[in-house]
Order: C-alpha cells, then sequence, then structure tokens
C-alpha cells in the first residue's frame, strides 16, 4: 500500500495568523472589550466555520481520490504515450491542465502532474529526454484558471451561506451565471487559454537544457493506473465483511443513485451549485470510478494526511476573522476602504498576492478577509464579485513564487526541481499578470 507524507501547515503560516490575532487582541483590549472576553470570543470563533472547514478537506480528497481511480489512470497512461518532443508535450500538459483546471484547480493540478510524471517517464524509456522541470510548469498552469473555474472558490463561496462571518452573513446567494460565467470570469479564462499554451510552447528547452531529466526517485513512484491503497484477499480467503468492504456492486448502486439524486436536485429541481452540492456529486463521483469500497477508504484517508494544513490554518482564520468583527475592526476598515470606490478590487488584488505568500490556502484568504471584502462592497455598492475574482487573482498569482507548496503536497519534493523551474514560473506569471492588467483596464 502506497502511504502519503503528512503535510503540516508551515511555521511562517502559522507565526502570521498568530502575529495577526495578537494584534486584533491588542486593538480590542485598548478599546477596553477586555482581554478574558476577547479571548473567549477567539475560542468560540475557532469552530465558527467548522463545515466549511470540513468541506473544504472533503472536496481536496473527494478529486485526489477521483485522479487515482483506475479509469482516470488508464485515461493518463494513454495521453501520455502521445507526446514525443517538448512542444507537444507541453501543448498537451497545457491544455489539459488548464481544460481540467477550469473544472477545479485540484483536479487540474493532480490530473496534469500525473500526466507530466508519465509523459516523462516514457519518453525516458524511449531514449527520449525531456526536460522534467518544464513539463511540471505546464502543469502548475492548472492553478492559473482553476480559481475561475465551475467547481472554483469563487463560485463554491459566493454561491453558498456556510461562512457566516460579519458581513459575509448578508450577502445573498450569487448563481453561477454570475460567477463562473460572468463577463470578467469568461474574458480571463479564455485569455489564459489560449495565450498560456502558446507561451509554454515558445518556452520549450532547446540544446543543453534537456539534461534536466526525471529524477531517479519518481521513476520508483507507481503509475497512474497502478495506485493502490489496499490489498483485496482472494475471494476463498475473504469473509462476510470483507466481501461486503470490496463489494463492486454496493459501490456502483450506491455511487449511481447519489449521483442520480444529486442531478435531479440540480438539473430538474434547479437547485443552485453549492459547496455542499458540490462535495456531495464529487464524492459519489470518486466512489463510482475506485468501484471498491474499502480501496476508495483508504484512498481517502491517505490523502487527508496531505490535507491536514487544510484545519488548522482554517481554524487559526476563523478565529482571527470572530476577532475582526466582535472588535468592530472589520467595519471601520470596510469604511475606509469603501472610500476607494472601483478601485477596492485593486486593493484586494494586493493584499492576496502579499498574504498568500505565508498563507497558500484560498480558504484562508476568504476567510480573513471574507468580511471586509463584502463590508466594503456593500457600503460602496461596488459589485462583489469583483472584489472576488481579484482577492482569487491575486492568490493564484503569488502561487507561481512557491511552487514547492504545491508541489510537496502532491509528493514532488525533489529540489532541483524547484530550481529549475524558477525561470519558467516566473515568465507564467508575468504573461498572467499582464492579462489581468489588460482585464482589468477593460473593466475598469
Amino acid at each position: 500500500m502506497e502511504e502519503r507524507r503528512l503535510v503540516l501547515p508551515t511555521l511562517t503560516t502559522l507565526l502570521f495568523l498568530f502575529l495577526c490575532t495578537g494584534i486584533v487582541i491588542i486593538i480590542g483590549v485598548t478599546r477596553d472589550l477586555g482581554f478574558g472576553k476577547l479571548t473567549q470570543v477567539w475560542g468560540r470563533g475557532l469552530f465558527s466555520v467548522l463545515e466549511f472547514t470540513m468541506l473544504s478537506i472533503l472536496l481536496w480528497i473527494s478529486i485526489i481520490a477521483i485522479v487515482e481511480a483506475p479509469p482516470v489512470g488508464r485515461i493518463i497512461r494513454k495521453l501520455s504515450i502521445l507526446p514525443t518532443s517538448h512542444g507537444s508535450a507541453g501543448l498537451l500538459i497545457t491544455s489539459t491542465a488548464l481544460v481540467f483546471g477550469w473544472v477545479n484547480w485540484i483536479l487540474g493540478m493532480c490530473f496534469s502532474l500525473y500526466l507530466a510524471r508519465e509523459v516523462a517517464r516514457i519518453n525516458l524509456d524511449k531514449g527520449i529526454k525531456l526536460h522534467y522541470p518544464y513539463l511540471l510548469s505546464c502543469a502548475f498552469c492548472a492553478s492559473s484558471i482553476g480559481l475561475l473555474g465551475l467547481f472554483s472558490p469563487v463560485q463554491l463561496y459566493l454561491g453558498d451561506t456556510i461562512t457566516h462571518i460579519g458581513p459575509v452573513k448578508d450577502l445573498v446567494p450569487i448563481s453561477v451565471a454570475e460567477t463562473v460565467f460572468s463577463p470578467v470570469s469568461l474574458l480571463i479564462s479564455g485569455m489564459l487559454v489560449v495565450v498560456l499554451p502558446i507561451s509554454l510552447y515558445l518556452m520549450r528547452p532547446k540544446g543543453d537544457e534537456s539534461i534536466c531529466v526525471i529524477p531517479d526517485e519518481e521513476l520508483t513512484k507507481p503509475r497512474p493506473d497502478q495506485i493502490l491503497y489496499y490489498k483485496v484477499k482472494p475471494r476463498a480467503e475473504q469473509v462476510p465483511a470483507d466481501k461486503l468492504e470490496t463489494s463492486v456492486t454496493l459501490a456502483l448502486s450506491v455511487s449511481i443513485l447519489g449521483l442520480a439524486a444529486i442531478c435531479y436536485h440540480l438539473f430538474y429541481l434547479g437547485d443552485p451549485l453549492t459547496f455542499r452540492n458540490a462535495v456531495f456529486l464529487l464524492f459519489m463521483l470518486g466512489l463510482l470510478l475506485n468501484k471498491i469500497p474499502v480501496e476508495y477508504a483508504y484512498k481517502m484517508r491517505e490523502t487527508a494526511k496531505a490535507s491536514a494544513y487544510i484545519p488548522l490554518s482554517l481554524l487559526l482564520a476563523s478565529g482571527l476573522a470572530t476577532l475582526e468583527v466582535y472588535t468592530g475592526l472589520d467595519e471601520q476598515l470596510s469604511n475606509s476602504l469603501s472610500a476607494l470606490g472601483i478601485f477596492i478590487p485593486i486593493f484586494f488584488f494586493i493584499c492576496a498576492f502579499v498574504v498568500a505568500l505565508v498563507v497558500p490556502e484560498p480558504s484562508c484568504l476568504w476567510v480573513i478577509f471574507g468580511p471586509l471584502v463584502a463590508g466594503s462592497c456593500l457600503e460602496s455598492s461596488q459589485p462583489i464579485i469583483l472584489s472576488v475574482i481579484a482577492l482569487i487573482c491575486g492568490f493564484q498569482l503569488s502561487r507561481f513564487l512557491q511552487p514547492y507548496y504545491h508541489l510537496g503536497i502532491l509528493d514532488v519534493s525533489h529540489h532541483l526541481v524547484y530550481d529549475a523551474m524558477a525561470k519558467y514560473l516566473k515568465i507564467i506569471m508575468t504573461v498572467i499578470f499582464v492579462i489581468l492588467v489588460i482585464v482589468c483596464v477593460l473593466t475598469l
């Protein structure tokens, strides 16, 4: 059975959240709110978005379980046979990263990273040495578009009401037509889909750059259609409990009924695509693709180790946001920010870019900045969708400065790979920034 390593928040993330919490507590003390009362509010606030936290984890592990399902692995194997050069490999990986990334950034990132590893491995078997960091850089493009797609944070945060902190609770859930399919979101996504594959193709390695091949430890990792976490016993050795746990019939029956139920609610009854609905849909899809119930359970358990950083960071972020609201700091800042008018999105873009360098998790950013975004937009009568898209874009741009964080979670941890990726990611980041500036000019 393959095992994932436990990934915890970085010390920088924890120190930043504790530092901000300490500053807000000091501000509260100066306003005569009492240190004891402030600590009580902070303690209660730690669990104020518990449902949101659990759904974020379940979303993450469900999508990775989908990518690691045998049918999806076989698709990756078949696609990886096609490219035989840097140009064709770059176009294939970048395109798949953007297409699957538009559905969800985790899906696009995982699928394209497995594809990049398999392309490098198969070509090496043929005697063709491909530049592995370049292939990973192509796969990393999923994070550029994934935060604006169908199951993206923009839709999941604004299409639901589970982040009840401060002014956020006053927001009416916003439909997919106003978020994912809004003109701004479609314009950014469309420009990324057209420009990034061309940019990566033009950046393909030439000459001696090809010597940076896939590291040996990457070669020992299982192929995408061979990732198993549970060894099924021979039929003759199975007791009734084993037969139930490995029953394909049970898995197919439950998953098909679940998918039929959620499709009935979404397409027939017209229910909105909420965070809960999205997670339920992906969870059932994962069960359908993995077929063996106990294998799916083991896979989700192991994947959860790579998601351990989410709950602790989110708990601290929710405690911080609750203190902001209790001390009145969020209202004071929202009133000040409302004076910026149409430039509010630019402010949140810059804030997200800076803060994401130490808090590289979009859910945490939304919990921290959500009350400020909602308060300032409601106060100034500006459309909230623009500020949320700016917040998300600032976050996704900062990702390209720290690929080791998300690649490490997905078990790509060779330092030479990160060093060689840096020059490609900086160029990609510049291209994305230019696209965002163009969209900003056209929008404002």
